[in-house]
């Protein structure tokens, strides 16, 4: 009796054991791999905000990069060596320049050769700002019929900055409450521009005024009309200088 007791009691005790035994070494299985897990989920951390900080310090480096840089438009005749093209345009092109000595006038266009040393591009120069600085320091003055109508707006600047200004990313946006959603636009020279509703066909009547501000500048640009929206420039006709 006593004999099958003990060995009831040990059967007990050695299976309690074995219990034991598995469930501690499945708590330390566990435990093993709960630090891999950390070290990975650390590791993904830091190579996200590594990633982060890589994107965010490139975007710093080509911001820096086109800081002094404009974009603006330029008369194809002068076949500068770096040029970017506009939808339709035979007569108008945008370059990247800077401007030269006291800024009143003269702009430095880059060679083919420097301007690919510079990693810059249309995109990264058109973000650097300047051209929304530029629309801002332009003057301008709202033209209307006899019906009170505004029938276009012209635009001035003391220095050559109007071929920038009117690249502006809110440039059309400027205009919507009082010329439209979408606009004609003459840059005659670098002073000066003319902007219209694209609704309707009267610019046509004021191509003598545009044509003279073109003849008359010591910086002429383009006597083409552009078609503008939230979209971009598209060249859309010419006014004949006869």
């Amino acid at each position: 009796m006593v004999s099958d007791a003990v060995h009831r009691n040990y059967g007990m005790r050695r299976q309690g054991f074995h219990q034991r035994a598995v469930e501690e070494s499945n708590h330390r299985r566990q435990d093993r791999s709960r630090p891999r897990a950390s070290k990975w989920k650390v590791a993904a951390t830091l190579i996200w905000l590594l990633l982060i900080w890589t994107a965010v310090r490139a975007e710093e480096t080509s911001s820096d990069r086109a800081a002094g840089w404009r974009l603006v438009l330029e008369p194809a005749f002068m076949h500068r060596a770096v040029t970017f093209s506009i939808a339709n345009a035979t007569r108008t092109v945008i370059a990247p320049v800077q401007l030269a000595g006291d800024g009143q006038g003269d702009f430095s266009y880059p060679t083919r050769k420097e301007f690919e040393t510079t990693a810059l591009d249309q995109a990264s120069i058109a973000a650097n700002g300047l051209a929304d600085a530029d629309l801002a320091q332009v003057k301008q003055r709202f033209v209307r019929n006899r019906k009170n109508v505004i029938v276009y707006a012209e635009l001035r600047a003391d220095r050559p900055i109007i071929g920038s200004a009117v690249l502006a990313r809110k440039f059309a946006e400027r205009f919507r409450d009082t010329l439209g959603e979408a606009l004609l636009v003459a840059v005659p020279n670098r002073f000066t521009a003319f902007v219209f509703p694209a609704l309707g066909n009267e610019y046509q009547q004021y191509a003598p005024m545009i044509i003279e501000a073109y003849r008359a500048s010591t910086f002429p640009v383009s006597l083409e009309v552009f078609n503008v929206t939230k979209d971009g420039w598209k060249a859309m006709g010419i006014f004949e200088d006869r």
